[in-house]
């Protein structure tokens, strides 16, 4: 983890505190963006993860256990 002095910013990729509590959603464990991706992946393999229309107007799907995640 990288150092922070502040709560929040506006920075885009500027840095954070993590608040922790005791009790409710400040008490859950931290995950990273790119690791809640991958649980997600993992679990909804097989489901639209993106779509898009083509010049021929027909729909691409992709779906997070061939296009994206590997």
């Amino acid at each position: 983890m990288l150092p922070a002095t502040g709560l929040s910013t506006s920075i885009a990729n500027g840095r954070v505190k993590i608040r922790f509590e005791e009790r409710g959603m400040g008490a859950r464990k931290p995950i990273s963006v790119p690791g809640r991706l991958q649980k997600i992946a993992q679990e909804y393999s097989n489901h639209p993860a993106l779509a898009s229309k083509g010049e021929d107007n027909r729909w691409k799907i992709l779906t997070y256990k061939y296009e994206l995640c590997h």
